[in-house]
């Protein structure tokens, strides 16, 4: 397969899976519920805080579960209200070139263990789980800021949650999310300066 080929085979399968999880039933625009995480951003920062707190516990703490994390993040942006019930709850792993695997979380095998995979909330219901993989010709903007750009400009109205590498992705970021008409939710450590984002602050800045 020459490299042409294989750019036009990525450029296809990304255009897919914006389509499964966007545009399923376009004539009645399901709604959805959606957690977007850069899987960079996410492990380096669980890596960060779990050091922190094994040398204050003075003893090494296990890796996270990544269900209950998924929960807590969608429970802080508020997917358990009434008016934000209705639609699929979906968690969406954008992963860079190379690593598809979080060293932090159980269970940490994203395209092996988690793509493809759901599992069941009494407070959320459903949450539908996959995984997509930045190639190494992947050429332009960012495969998350690309994603971000696409969910916001569906007309169905999704509920974008964040999780992402605010200071890598910079202005490309704050643009994409500037030009969407939906209001979206940005989870992180610290505050974010960024118009349209709703802070969703979880754990604290660390020393």
């Amino acid at each position: 397969m020459d490299k042409n080929e294989k750019k036009f085979k990525v450029f296809v399968a990304l255009d897919f899976f914006l389509y499964v999880c966007i545009s399923k039933m376009e004539d009645k625009k399901v709604k959805e519920n959606i957690l977007l995480v850069d899987v960079r951003a996410l492990d380096r920062t669980a890596g960060h805080l779990r050091r922190f707190m094994s040398r204050q516990l003075s003893r090494e703490l296990p890796v996270a579960d990544l269900a209950d994390w998924i929960v807590c993040c969608a429970m802080d942006a508020g997917w358990h209200q009434p008016e934000r019930q209705c639609g699929v709850k979906r968690v969406v792993f954008v992963c860079p070139c190379g690593q598809t695997q979080l060293q932090h979380f159980h269970p940490g095998l994203l395209t092996q263990e988690v793509d493809g995979k759901a599992f069941s909330d009494p407070l959320l219901g459903e949450v539908c789980m996959s995984v997509v993989v930045e190639e190494s010709s992947f050429q332009g903007k960012t495969l998350y800021v690309q994603c971000v750009e696409t969910l916001l400009a569906d007309d169905a109205g999704h509920r974008l949650t964040l999780v992402a590498d605010t200071e890598r992705y910079g202005d490309e970021l704050e643009h994409a999310v500037g030009a969407g008409s939906t209001r979206v939710a940005m989870v992180g450590m610290q505050p974010v300066a960024m118009t349209g984002v709703e802070q969703v602050q979880r754990g604290f800045a660390l020393p």
